[in-house]
């Protein structure tokens, strides 16, 4: 699977192809944006079988501070005020407005897309205060189609997990490429949190289907 760090704000960013250890570092993206992690969470468990030991990671580093600012993260840091706010609502809104506007732009493009589903998925994605993404981590589109195997009883995990599809590197490039000006470009309504915007980070898988 492609691993890319995309650092946004310049729309003239592009897709780096890297691997980043960020736990507990401060990291300066092409804006000039300072993104402060923490260290992540990592246990110590002990194989029975073997007596070894080993290390898994409970939670991984995630960005905590932009400048001085706190980074918000749900569900850790929020009340129940900020979950019926009007600012979460419009988020929502706005993401099926851009779900929109991608598609168009796909088309416009002439990109001719085989069915599947779509998915995009987006980690550590740090909104300012004025509603624009000033950092965010992505793996790039994938194309899925629903597990057959969903709707047995009983099931396992893997029963549940879609299945990934070919898609070739040419288009997959396009895409991402559509994806990631659009998500530059684009303004969202900032987290009302206590009454005034807010810095906050979350995770988002953003797809769209083609029958």
């Amino acid at each position: 699977m492609r691993s890319i760090l995309l650092l946004t704000c310049l729309i003239s960013s592009s897709f780096v192809f890297a691997q980043m250890d960020n736990s507990g570092k401060t990291i300066t993206t092409a804006a000039g944006d300072m993104i402060t992690f923490n260290e992540g969470k990592v246990r110590t468990v002990t194989i029975k079988s073997t007596g070894a030991t080993k290390d898994i990671i409970v939670a991984e580093p995630r960005p905590v501070l932009l400048g001085n600012e706190k980074i918000y993260y749900r569900p850790e840091d929020f009340d129940e005020e900020v979950n019926s706010s009007d600012a979460q609502a419009n988020f929502y809104d706005e993401w099926e407005n851009f779900r929109k506007t991608l598609k168009e732009k796909i088309a416009a493009e002439g990109i001719t897309l085989p069915a599947g589903t779509y998915v995009f998925p987006i980690k550590n994605a740090v909104m300012n205060t004025y509603g624009r993404y000033v950092y965010y981590e992505a793996t790039g589109v994938r194309r899925t189609v629903e597990n057959p195997n969903r709707e047995l009883k009983p099931q396992t995990n893997s029963d549940l997990k879609p299945i990934e599809l070919e898609l070739d590197e040419a288009t997959a490039k396009k895409l991402d490429n559509i994806f990631t000006e659009l998500y530059e470009k684009t303004m969202f309504t900032p987290l009302v949190y206590h009454g005034k915007p807010t810095v906050w980070v979350h995770n988002y898988t953003y797809e769209f289907e083609i029958k």
